[in-house]
């Protein structure tokens, strides 16, 4: 009789395996402030997750998409644009832009100007009015923006094919 001998499983195996198995369990428990804190902190671990548990996430993120602070949007949506995402996740982002939109007021202007680079970075289409609330919500308060937030907003408005606006 021969003896089945256990295999050493790596400790990041057996730590992708244990965190997966939790975002199964525990996604529909998870706030926006612990659902953007998530995505970020998978993307600055370079974590593999498995694609259930990655699409559990962003399924919630969607159905909760209302309760993202102006933070809460900028940092998934960084997060999505760098992760090499093979899945469509153009309903949260689309859910997580409007409620942007909506509350423009509430973003810091790095803010603003790093969420629409990396919503234009996703390759998210932006409609002429969404671009023109932007356009118009950056010209009440172009003395606070940076070089480097006016060249990202920039950088956002030619990646996404548009005429560079001279207001932004």
């Amino acid at each position: 009789m021969r003896l089945l001998t256990k295999r050493k499983i790596p400790p990041d195996q057996l730590l992708t395996n244990a965190l997966n198995l939790q975002f199964r369990n525990l996604c529909p428990c998870f706030d926006s402030h612990q659902l953007s804190m998530i995505v970020s902190g998978l993307l600055k671990l370079q974590f593999k997750v498995h694609d259930a548990s990655f699409l559990r996430i962003f399924e919630r993120i969607l159905n909760i998409s209302e309760t993202f602070s102006a933070n809460e949007i900028t940092s998934i949506v960084c997060a999505a644009a760098r992760m090499k995402c093979k899945h469509n996740i153009t309903g949260p982002i689309s859910a997580l832009f409007s409620q942007a939109l909506v509350s423009l007021d509430t973003f810091s202007p790095q803010g603003l100007a790093h969420c629409f680079w990396a919503v234009a970075k996703i390759g998210y289409p932006i409609r002429p009015e969404s671009l023109a609330s932007i356009r118009i919500h950056v010209a009440k308060s172009s003395n606070a923006y940076k070089p480097q937030d006016i060249s990202m907003l920039l950088w956002a408005v030619a990646k996404l094919n548009k005429d560079a606006d001279p207001a932004l």
